[in-house]
């Protein structure tokens, strides 16, 4: 029980402060305001996970821990997304059924993009902790290289020349967990390109045209993929060389 407290309750704990630093961080005011900074607080999650995930992992010594870690860590984003798109979401359209287009299709879209790119942060974690590497050291890995992937279309734009980049450049972006994200929310919020400070940022939908993908599934196939990929070896790799804690004492020992 207490190893399950850990592996849950913690995790919980620091994500929800997460969510809430966030609401106040980008909160405008009056609830009619929120709209305007809504975008921000859903694309606001892979970043701050990016950051968080990676330590709480590494704390985990088998997969199932990890996994619960995982799940609790994403348990305050869904709660706090429901409820940020109940408030802002247009009072006539409000569902009263579970269609899933609409309000309950992009929360539900939301929740599963994020749920991937999490794996897969997860899973790289676990693969790195069964080849023992020092726990301080495994963050400082991951949580640039999730950074980077996360922000790419902002520090590779100074390489883009124009529309002649966007066939080599839709595949990266189609699968792009920030993009996906935004795809959405899109209807609702608009993109993170338009913004005006997005001006200074990135040359998409400006000199290399631009549209988010119709299809979350590229992207949440090919995260769950990889994650998978990574879990596995980090199960086989933990299995041939368990650590001492894990060791089974025999009778009489």
């Amino acid at each position: 029980m207490p190893r399950l407290l850990s592996a849950t309750l913690v995790p919980f704990i620091l994500s929800s402060l997460s969510v809430i630093a966030t609401w106040f961080s980008l909160r405008t005011g009056s609830p009619m305001a929120l709209e305007g900074s809504a975008l921000g607080l859903f694309l606001a999650a892979p970043i701050l996970l990016s950051i968080l995930l990676p330590p709480l992992i590494a704390t985990r010594s088998t997969i199932r821990q990890q996994l619960l870690t995982l799940s609790a860590t994403l348990l305050p984003w869904y709660i706090f997304w429901f409820v940020i798109k109940w408030l802002t979401f247009p009072f006539q359209q409000r569902p009263v059924s579970l269609p899933l287009s609409g309000y309950w299709g992009e929360w539900m879209g939301s929740v599963i993009v994020l749920s991937a790119f999490a794996a897969t942060l997860s899973a790289f974690t676990s693969l790195l902790s069964a080849i023992r590497l020092p726990r301080w050291l495994i963050p400082a890995l991951i949580t640039p290289l999730a950074l980077a992937w996360l922000t790419w279309p902002i520090w590779t734009s100074p390489f883009w020349t124009g529309a002649e980049n966007q066939p080599s450049l839709e595949p990266l972006l189609f699968v792009n967990p920030a993009i996906n994200l935004n795809g959405m929310v899109y209807k609702q919020y608009g993109g993170w390109m338009e913004q005006s400070v997005a001006y200074h940022l990135t040359n998409l939908n400006q000199d290399v045209p631009f549209s988010f993908p119709r299809t979350l599934w590229p992207m949440v196939l090919w995260h769950l993929g990889f994650a998978a990929l990574l879990f596995f070896l980090s199960a086989l790799i933990t299995a041939r060389s368990p650590s001492p804690e894990l060791k089974i004492a025999r009778p009489g020992s």
